[in-house]
């Protein structure tokens, strides 16, 4: 059996590198769309077809586990996936809303996510669903991923871009976007009494969980 971890860069070498760690004896195979990236500024069309051409080598085997390591791409793409690939488990990360809803005590919680999941269906869902009488604080970060891909996001440009929200005071972070796992320092700097929220726990352990018994 093989795990696939698919992102357009750092997230997916932060899943790919944490998985390894933890489940040694399965082979960790990384596919990572450099080339398209990134997909947060791009339509829906575009981003399924994006994700089915990049996995396309992994598709016809039922034993492939595919984690989709990429909000964007989970909240656009997975069900087509799903619908066409029966056969394959696929697995998506999405914005820990209902997490962060559950825990947050002054209503506040900062959404770090792409502009494409932030108009996904799916999100919207998840507001509707667990936020009804929450604020949540949306930033507009069309070039955070890219710029994290090239080491280029720097403390002072992470500190502006959020420079609207600080005075706010949410009390919950959701990291929406698994590159942004990379930056989790800074912002504990720029939000220190923040709960921030990363999939990259809870998504290991639901791996683990459909996995066969070793």
């Amino acid at each position: 059996m093989k795990i696939i971890t698919f992102d357009t860069g750092t997230g997916g070498k932060i899943f790919a590198t944490h998985l390894s760690k933890n489940l040694s004896n399965i082979e960790i195979v990384e596919v990572i769309d450099k080339l398209n990236a990134p997909y947060g500024t791009k339509s829906p069309k575009e981003i399924k077809n994006l994700t089915e051409q990049a996995l396309k080598p992994y598709l016809d085997d039922p034993e492939n586990l595919i984690f989709l390591a990429c909000n964007t791409a989970t909240n656009t793409a997975i069900l087509h996936l799903r619908k066409k690939y029966p056969k394959i488990t696929f697995v998506g990360t999405e914005p820990m809303l209902k997490p962060a809803a559950a825990q947050t005590k002054n209503g506040k919680i900062l959404i770090l996510a792409t502009p494409a999941t932030l108009k996904s269906k799916n999100y919207t869902h998840l507001k509707k669903t667990y936020c009804k009488n929450l604020a949540l604080l949306e930033p507009n970060l069309p070039d955070w991923a890219t710029d994290i891909d090239k080491n280029t996001l720097t403390a002072e440009k992470i500190k502006n871009s959020l420079k609207d929200f600080i005075p706010q005071n949410p009390d919950t972070i959701v990291l929406a976007c698994t590159h942004y796992i990379k930056i989790q320092p800074e912002l504990t700097k720029i939000f220190p009494k923040a709960t921030i929220l990363s999939p990259l726990v809870p998504l290991t352990n639901r791996i683990k969980s459909l996995l066969p018994p070793q």
